[in-house]
């Protein structure tokens, strides 16, 4: 059996904003409009990366978040991190930019090197909404801290959900994987398309076989 590498993802942001939802619609397609909770929860989903066989393991602040009280465990060796807002709903938003990514910051140590991606949920409700987050807003944030820049993404049509984490996927595997030895990648560019070859979902069926280009999420300092 080929060697697995386990990656933790932290989800970040307001309640009601579908952290749960994405990570329900990613590791097992499936979208519910009420999602069942319980107090620090994970998934996990297995892929293939240029070959490389990697398991995500995703941590979803499941209702947490609501009481400010997230345990230093739960960001605890946390290897990549995704802030997420809802794009109908402008506080969320301001809740990221003032409370997720300080919290962010003050549990992970400071010599560590985290991608951050930071993503809108929700993206369906656009025309529903009667006040939106734009995309141009958020991406002045990003650029005045240098993450890269956002996605936006609807768990319930399924949205960029495989764009979002396989742009985390890529930056995983060239921070840990890329140099080490598996198969012939020795030698790839960081600018060469990286092939992502996904586990079946459980409970059924396989999974999509997607290549595309890769995007990946930049360095950040936790200063």
């Amino acid at each position: 059996m080929a060697e697995q590498t386990k990656f933790k993802i932290v989800l970040l942001g307001d309640k009601d904003v579908g952290k749960t939802s994405i990570i329900l619609r990613y590791s097992l397609n499936e979208f519910s409009e009420r999602t069942s909770l319980t107090p620090i929860s994970e998934q996990y989903k297995k892929l293939s990366v240029n070959g490389r066989q990697m398991v995500l393991e995703l941590w979803d602040t499941a209702g947490q978040e609501r009481f400010k009280s997230l345990e230093t465990h739960f960001f605890r060796e946390a290897d990549a991190a995704i802030l997420v807002y809802s794009v109908e709903e402008r506080e969320s938003f301001h809740s990221l930019t003032s409370y997720w990514m300080k919290e962010l910051i003050r549990y992970v140590h400071d010599d560590d090197m985290l991608p951050i991606l930071v993503v809108g949920n929700k993206s369906d409700l656009y025309e529903e909404a009667s006040e939106t987050v734009s995309l141009a807003e958020v991406t002045e944030y990003t650029n005045a801290y240098e993450l890269p820049p956002p996605i936006e993404t609807s768990a319930k049509t399924n949205h960029n959900i495989q764009k979002l984490f396989n742009l985390v996927a890529t930056e995983l595997y060239r921070r840990h994987l890329h140099n080490k030895p598996a198969g012939d990648v020795s030698g790839q560019s960081s600018r060469e398309k990286v092939s992502f070859e996904d586990s079946p979902p459980s409970p059924c069926c396989g999974g999509p076989k997607v290549k595309s280009d890769s995007m990946a999420a930049a360095n950040v300092s936790k200063n």
